[in-house]
C-alpha cells in the first residue's frame, strides 16, 4: 500500500507542475487536424476529474504561415460530463480551431492546455488537405519476423494483431501511424518479447505488490478469504499489450472477478522498468 501511495502522489505532483507550467502560457488560437485517436482521457486512482488529452497531427498557430507536421498534445482536467462534450466536438480526423495555453520549447514536444472550442477550420485549405491525406491512407501492414503480422486499424490510431506470449495468445497494439514511429513501437515490442520471460515475472511481482493489498483490504467480497500472492497470480491472465514508440508500454490483464470485473494495468518503459498500477474500469 505504501507503495501505490507514494506512485499516486508522485504522478499527481508530475501533472500538477506541468499543468502549472502551461497555465502561466499565453493564450493562442490554434488551427490543426484532430489525429485518428481524437479526443481520449486518463484518471489517477481517486480523482473526480479526469485529464482529457488529444493530439494534432499537423497544426499552425492562427493565422501562420507555416504549418507545423509534428505531434501537438492538448490536456485538461474535467468532468466527465465536459469529456464527453469535448468528445462530441472535436472528432478524430477533422480541422478545427481550439483555444489553448501554447508552450514549445526546445526541450520537449509542444503541449497546449486546451481552454475552450473555438469552431470547425474548413477555411484552412493546406491543413485540409493533410486531413483527407490521412483519411485516404489505406490499411497498412507491418509483418515482423517475431512480432508476425499486425494491420494498420485507423480508429485506434495504431496496428493490432496477435502474438504468443510464453504460449498463450494475447493482442498486441503499435500505438503508431508513420515512420520513424512505427519502427521505433515495433522495436519496443521486440525488446519485451525477446526477454518475455523475465518480463512476466516482473509485471505479475509488480502486480501482486501493488494491487494485492488493495484486494485483501479493501475489495474482498463477503465471507470472501484473504488472498495469498500465489492465489492472486493464478487468477490474472494477460489479454493485452501495447507498445509505444517512446519504448513506454501497457500489459493489461484479465482479473475475473478479483476486482468485480476490473481490469489490470501495469505500465512501465524499457529504461526505468514498471512505474504504474491500476484497476481501470
Amino acid at each position: 500500500m505504501a507503495i501505490e501511495t507514494e506512485i499516486l502522489a508522485e504522478a499527481r505532483l508530475r501533472r500538477e507542475q506541468r499543468l502549472h507550467r502551461l497555465a502561466t502560457a499565453p493564450t493562442v488560437d490554434v488551427v490543426g487536424v484532430v489525429d485518428s485517436q481524437g479526443v481520449t482521457s486518463g484518471q489517477l486512482a481517486g480523482d473526480k476529474l479526469v485529464e482529457l488529452r488529444l493530439t494534432m497531427d499537423a497544426w499552425r498557430i492562427h493565422h501562420a504561415d507555416v504549418m507545423q507536421i509534428r505531434p501537438l498534445m492538448f490536456t485538461r482536467l474535467v468532468s466527465q460530463a465536459e469529456l464527453d462534450r469535448f468528445a462530441q466536438l472535436i472528432c478524430a480526423g477533422t480541422v478545427v480551431c481550439l483555444r489553448a495555453r501554447f508552450v514549445d520549447d526546445t526541450t520537449r514536444s509542444p503541449e497546449a492546455l486546451l481552454e475552450g472550442f473555438v469552431g470547425m477550420a474548413t477555411a484552412d485549405d493546406e491543413l485540409n488537405e493533410h486531413a483527407q491525406r490521412l483519411r485516404d491512407q489505406h490499411r497498412a501492414v507491418v509483418d515482423d519476423p517475431l512480432l508476425g503480422v499486425l494491420t494498420f486499424d485507423r480508429e485506434l490510431g495504431g496496428f493490432e494483431g496477435s502474438c504468443q506470449w510464453n504460449d498463450r495468445a494475447v493482442s498486441l497494439h503499435l500505438a503508431a501511424r508513420e515512420s520513424p514511429a512505427i519502427q521505433a513501437a515495433v522495436e519496443t515490442a521486440r525488446s519485451l518479447w525477446d526477454s518475455q520471460v523475465i518480463w512476466d515475472r516482473r509485471i505479475r511481482d509488480y502486480a501482486i505488490a501493488i494491487l494485492l493489498p488493495r484486494k485483501n483490504d479493501t475489495w474482498l467480497s463477503e465471507n470472501e478469504r484473504r488472498l495469498t500472492a500465489d492465489q492472486f497470480n493464478q487468477r490474472i491472465s494477460l489479454h493485452a499489450v501495447t507498445a509505444n514508440p517512446d519504448g513506454s508500454f501497457e500489459f493489461w490483464h484479465e482479473a475475473g472477478d478479483l476486482f468485480w470485473g476490473h481490469s489490470i494495468l501495469i505500465s512501465g518503459n524499457l529504461t526505468d522498468g514498471l512505474n504504474y498500477a491500476d484497476i481501470p474500469g
